[in-house]
C-alpha cells in the first residue's frame, strides 16, 4: 500500500509541474497590480460567474493591497489536489511570500484544467486562515 502512496506522490509532483508555473505569473500580477493579466489567467467559468466587477474589486480592495508588500517567493509549499465548483480538477499551492519586511504571508492558490488549460480558479490570500471570498470563491 505505502507504494502505491509514494507512486501517486511522485505522478502528482510530476503533474502539478505545469499547474505551478502559473504560481509565479499570477503573483507578479496582483504585485504589480495588473488585474487585466490577473484576470486573463482566471477561469472563464469563474469569471463569468461572479462577474468581472466583483473580481475587480476583491482585486483592488484585497489582492493586490495582499500583494503589494512582496518581496520574493516563501519557504513553504505543499500540494493537494483539489476541484472547483465545475468540476474541474487541479492542485491547490498552499505556499508563502516573503514580504518587503522580511515576514512570512501564507496563501492559496488553486489551479485548475479548464479545457486543457492551467488556470486560477480563485485565490485565497489572508494570514492566519481568514479568507476573502467574493460569490462564495476568491
Amino acid at each position: 500500500m505505502a507504494d502505491n502512496t509514494v507512486e501517486q506522490d511522485i505522478q502528482r509532483a510530476s503533474d502539478a509541474r505545469a499547474y505551478m508555473a502559473l504560481i509565479g505569473p499570477a503573483v507578479g500580477a496582483l504585485h504589480s497590480g495588473d488585474g487585466a493579466t490577473f484576470k486573463g489567467m482566471m477561469s472563464k467559468k469563474f469569471l463569468a460567474q461572479i462577474g468581472e466587477e466583483t473580481v475587480d474589486g476583491v482585486l483592488v480592495n484585497n489582492l493586490f493591497p495582499f500583494f503589494a508588500d512582496f518581496s520574493a517567493p516563501g519557504s513553504t509549499m505543499y500540494v493537494t489536489d483539489t476541484q472547483d465548483q465545475f468540476g474541474d480538477t487541479g492542485y491547490a499551492f498552499y505556499t508563502s511570500m516573503q514580504t518587503t519586511g522580511g515576514q512570512e504571508k501564507p496563501f492559496v492558490v488553486y489551479v485548475v484544467n479548464e479545457d486543457g488549460q492551467p488556470v486560477v480558479g480563485f485565490e485565497i490570500s489572508r494570514s492566519r486562515g481568514a479568507i476573502d471570498r467574493a460569490g462564495g470563491a476568491v
